[in-house]
């Protein structure tokens, strides 16, 4: 009854915080920014869907935008006054027709010179580019706009951003933006130049740059992306074929999706110069140039070359000449309860690390990545540290013509390999020399399994190292959690062969989970699977039980609009909110038997 009374004692005091500021329970969705606030202004209602200005009477877009950015009455749009709202007809298509480009939203494209929220009730509004040579929307300077609702297509420039530029701070909520081109520039469907870019439920399609950033092009400022679909976007001549992130630009992607994206050059996926985050998103089905196509091209998923982290993530079936799952080109890579799974490239099927460039790993799976020549899982010629990996099922010379070597990994730098599981790997070479699982060798950091120690040389501390035997993982599949992992079955090799200290990262901080978030209750197992692990909803502090601990790291989460973190979001949505410690609520008191 006690445990029962705390309990519901936090779930009201977090209910009385949310009323309490005002905003409503939605404001304090942990992982959103936080954005300056602007006063109410005026309703301007949309009643015509004519590109005119004029007076005859009615209320166009243009008109709402121009009466809003102006605080005077247009035609017979209501004078704005500060942070207006303008509400669109539901379900009709504005399509844009006075041909120029200026900045203040007369001709061409839609110019917002002040804060106001679009609601666009279902509407398209269509650039119409070929006739008007311009964009859809270009927001102007630090305005705090919010759009929700509506399609943004065909907007086409030569300049940045074929569909939206965004100076101000420009929040996107269920929005479509699709078949926009910047011409000979970059960001096909977003250019964003400063401040900031929030995308929620959005989705980025078919849009085209000559250069950078096919759907999106950072080119300073932040973006923070929760539910994005980003796919089948091109930077056809250039870097970033989902996005590019420029050399002062931020970005988060949350529970998203960037798929089927191309590059001319390196990115297929995403190109990032500065620093990039995914949390519990996919990248997957993007390309790098043309394989084989007589220029190397690299990381059909992701191209890194500065901060790059991926917690609860995939990266799969990408394709590149090198590194096609990932390419970590001098930056910093880090890695935790991620899989990087089915890239197929000719060197570097899942991940490439080089040129000084830093790669750690922690909890999870590289597995079932093709080469058709050397490294079918990773190649590593930088610095590389493995804590609790599974290297499994990769290939290295796919083709079979005698020319490449290790299946799982291929290693020409400094790594660093503990409590990992390197194992199941080919390379399928008929003749000459044939290192399935390990090309060149590593350092021991105690209790690995490595299948096949063919061409591997093994140094550093290999108490607890076991070699020679098969470990007899399963196929690639889901086995609970959020990414798919090699399960095995009781009495295999890895079970209770790791640290019988417990599990340790290379900063020497405990691994208290496995890859899918099952607390290691018992003596950790070598890779990223944990066979007994608990799997028990709502035990967030991984100690086995569900009880007040586990309520007040998510609700602290919710209330203190905390960085989202993955393991919290426990109705996996892409936010930490009620529903989230509901889920825990509901399952108090259980524990891991």
């Amino acid at each position: 009854m006690k445990s029962r009374a705390i309990r519901i004692v936090l779930l009201i005091v977090v209910l009385l915080i949310a009323n309490h500021t005002g905003a409503g329970l939605g404001a304090l969705a942990s992982g959103l920014p936080s954005q300056p606030s602007a006063p109410d202004g005026m309703q301007i209602l949309v009643n015509t869907t004519t590109d005119e200005l004029n007076a005859d009477g009615d209320c166009s877009l243009r008109e709402a935008i121009r009466a809003s950015n102006l605080d005077q009455a247009v035609d017979a749009c209501t004078a704005g006054n500060g942070a207006d709202t303008i509400v669109l007809q539901n379900g009709v298509t504005y399509t844009l027709t006075r041909v120029g480009a200026d900045d203040t939203a007369i001709n061409g494209d839609l110019d917002i010179t002040s804060a106001v929220t679009i609601v666009g009730s279902n509407a398209i509004i269509d650039a119409n580019g070929a006739t008007t040579l311009d964009r859809v929307i270009q927001v102007f300077g630090g305005q705090l706009v919010k759009i929700s609702n509506v399609t943004l297509r065909n907007g086409r420039t030569t300049s940045f951003g074929g569909g939206i530029r965004n100076a101000g701070n420009l929040t996107l909520i269920t929005v479509t933006l699709s078949s926009n081109q910047s011409t000979t520039n970059a960001g096909g469907g977003i250019a964003n130049e400063a401040n900031s870019l929030t995308l929620i439920g959005t989705t980025i399609s078919n849009n085209t740059a000559f250069t950078l950033g096919g759907g999106i092009a950072l080119l300073a400022g932040t973006l923070v992306a929760i539910n994005l679909s980003l796919n089948n976007n091109t930077a056809t001549n250039d870097r970033g074929g989902g996005m590019w992130v420029g050399t002062t630009a931020t970005a988060t992607l949350i529970h998203s999706t960037v798929s089927s994206n191309d590059a001319g050059t390196n990115g297929g996926g995403i190109y990032n110069e500065n620093n990039l985050t995914l949390v519990g998103s996919t990248v997957h089905t993007n390309q790098a140039g043309v394989p084989g196509g007589g220029t190397s091209e690299a990381g059909g998923g992701i191209y890194n070359q500065d901060s790059l982290t991926i917690k609860h993530s995939t990266i799969r079936n990408n394709a590149a000449d090198d590194g096609a799952g990932l390419s970590n080109n001098g930056g910093s890579l880090t890695i935790f309860n991620s899989t990087i799974n089915n890239n197929a490239a000719i060197s570097a099927g899942g991940i490439r690390n080089q040129s000084a460039g830093v790669a750690t790993l922690v909890n999870s799976t590289v597995s079932s990545n093709t080469a058709s020549a050397g490294a079918g899982g990773i190649a590593n010629s930088a610095t590389l540290q493995l804590s609790n990996v599974t290297i499994a099922f990769n290939t290295a010379d796919s083709d079979a013509n005698n020319f490449g070597d290790g299946g799982g990994l291929a290693n020409g730098g400094t790594a660093t390999v503990r409590n990992s599981l390197i194992g199941e790997n080919i390379d399928a070479s008929t003749s000459g020399t044939i290192f399935p699982d390990c090309s060149g060798g590593f350092t021991s950091d105690g209790y690995n399994l490595i299948e096949n120690t063919t061409g591997c040389t093994i140094g550093g501390n290999t108490t607890g190292n076991v070699t020679g035997i098969d470990p007899n993982l399963a196929a690639l599949t889901s086995n609970g959690g959020r990414t798919q992992t090699n399960a095995f079955p009781t009495g295999s090799p890895p079970h209770n062969a790791g640290n019988p200290a417990g599990c340790l990262d290379n900063n020497s901080s405990a691994i208290l989970a496995d890859q899918r978030d099952g607390a290691r209750l018992t003596r950790c197992d070598q890779g990223s699977f944990e066979f007994a692990a608990c799997l028990l909803i709502g035990d967030v502090d991984d100690d086995g039980d569900v009880d007040n601990n586990d309520l007040a790291l998510v609700g602290g989460a919710w209330t203190n609009r905390l960085a989202y973190d993955a393991v919290l979001d426990l109705v996996v949505d892409g936010f930490i909110f009620a529903n989230d410690l509901q889920a825990v609520a509901s399952r108090f008191g259980l524990v891991c038997s």
